[in-house]
């Protein structure tokens, strides 16, 4: 009785492996598959990003010029240089580089990703609750 118990378990550990690998396989099959889906279109997303911020560097490098006279002209530069920096940073890599750069950031500084999506949360939350329905008395 003993070794017909043991027998079973032998089996249905085999099965269990089996199994295991392939539903690794599969679910390895699929997230490639989405991987090159996705990535086109984050590249041409990522792209327009890239666009939109140096359209946006430049718009404040002009109101920089004109407030020469004024502290504020040289914070918009400022500014302006480290929107341009940004988008030659996006530029410059490709999608999984991005990921990689992200992962690694959050595993040395995982109380900033944290403390991001707390903050993302709550203007979230906010946003929500100011596009809901006004409620009547």
């Amino acid at each position: 009785m003993a070794q017909g118990n043991e027998e079973f378990k032998g089996q249905t550990e085999t099965a269990y492996a089996q199994g295991d690998q392939e539903v690794g396989a599969v679910t390895e099959k699929t997230a490639e598959k989405t991987k090159k889906r996705v990535q086109p279109y984050l590249s041409d997303r990522k792209e327009q990003f890239v666009q939109q911020l140096n359209q946006t560097a430049g718009a404040l490098r002009e109101t920089g010029t004109h407030m020469d006279d004024n502290r504020g002209g040289d914070l918009i530069r400022i500014s302006a240089d480290k929107i341009e920096q940004l988008g030659a940073y996006l530029g410059t890599r490709d999608i999984d580089e991005l990921i990689d750069d992200l992962k690694s950031f959050a595993r040395s500084r995982p109380w900033a990703v944290m403390g991001g999506a707390f903050v993302i949360g709550l203007a979230a939350a906010r946003f929500m609750k100011a596009g809901g329905r006004p409620t009547g008395s």
